[in-house]
């Protein structure tokens, strides 16, 4: 389980008069391959107001799949991998080499449109 707070930060880029905006939560769950999958639920900082679900399904031949869903459960985008890449086998040390860096696509759940990418380093 754990708690995470996301932060604006102050005028001039400042911790003083940071604001939180983001709540994001995941609980602790007992999860055996499909059964219980984790989710991680995110809230407006201030209100409390749930905005959505990340949620990672279970997934037979792929590494990595998120589903965001918005509060009422309904699928808007996804993010995975497209096969297994080599940083999440046997990540290299060196920086700025393709052999370090994991790349997400993000899609919408509907059209199956790539809307951006996620690169992980």
């Amino acid at each position: 389980a754990w708690r995470m707070d996301v932060h604006q930060l102050g005028m001039g880029g400042g911790m003083e008069g940071m604001q939180r905006f983001l709540h994001i939560e995941r609980p602790f769950t007992l999860t055996c391959l499909c059964l219980n999958r984790p989710e991680a639920f995110i809230s407006d900082g201030n209100s409390g107001t749930t905005l959505g679900i990340v949620h990672e399904p279970f997934v037979c031949c792929q590494p990595f799949k998120f589903l965001i869903q918005d509060p009422a459960g309904n699928d808007v985008l996804e993010a995975d991998t497209p096969c297994i890449q080599l940083p999440l086998c046997c990540p290299c040390p060196c920086e700025g080499t393709p052999c370090n860096k994991v790349v997400f696509s993000v899609r919408d759940a509907g059209s199956g449109v790539q809307v951006s990418e996620i690169v992980k380093q």
